[in-house]
């Protein structure tokens, strides 16, 4: 490994320790609050992943490898994924739907699972992990998390099982064609994440 590689290592064991640490203190806070009902959360889920990510991640990587196995990477971008459809549907959705941004991004446990952990994790992912590349099938595996949770929680709500827990999974409170189009929508900034964030990883690394 080059001296430019270990320091590029290096970084990417302090972003994620980082990472791991913010991770823990907002599912503390999230779980003190909500309890288990907790996990019925999008942001929730997703911010677990990457914490499991990371976690994977610095056990490898720490051995100072060239390399991390494919595996490991292709985990890290995944759940790298996951928490920045968590970021981008705040910003674009949900904030704008509750008339609060402040709250939404920076109040309590939100300021480390809507803001900084997702983007952290983004910015090690792409300027710090870049080995071996990512394919563009991965794309498509990124996608899967994200549409697991709509699947499963559209049934749970058409069964009255589960109610929301976000406005636009209210099936029975806005036309068919609203449940839809939503779905679309956000499966559509799943794969638009997918594809940015693979396509800047490996433009980051074609580079060095």
């Amino acid at each position: 490994m080059t001296g430019y590689a270990a320091s590029r290592r290096r970084t990417a064991l302090l972003l994620n320790l980082a990472i791991v640490v913010m991770e823990l203190i907002g599912l503390f806070h999230t779980w003190r609050d909500l309890g288990a009902s907790t996990f019925l959360f999008y942001t929730t889920d997703s911010n677990l992943f990457c914490l499991i990510g990371c976690l994977i991640f610095l056990t490898y990587a720490g051995k100072g490898k060239s390399a991390v196995p494919r595996g490991v990477h292709l985990l890290r971008y995944v759940s790298t994924c996951t928490v920045a459809v968590t970021f981008l549907v705040v910003v674009t959705i949900l904030a704008p739907a509750s008339h609060d941004y402040f709250s939404v991004l920076l109040g309590g446990s939100l300021l480390w699972l809507h803001t900084l952990c997702p983007l952290l994790s983004m910015i090690s992912l792409i300027f710090f992990e870049g080995e071996p590349p990512l394919e563009r099938r991965d794309e498509l595996i990124a996608l899967i998390p994200t549409a697991l949770y709509a699947a499963v929680f559209v049934v749970l709500n058409l069964l009255r099982l589960v109610r929301g827990p976000y406005f636009f999974l209210l099936v029975y409170d806005q036309p068919l064609w609203m449940s839809a189009l939503w779905l679309v929508l956000i499966l559509g900034i799943a794969l638009l994440l997918a594809w940015a964030i693979c396509k800047a990883n490996n433009a980051v690394f074609r580079k060095l």
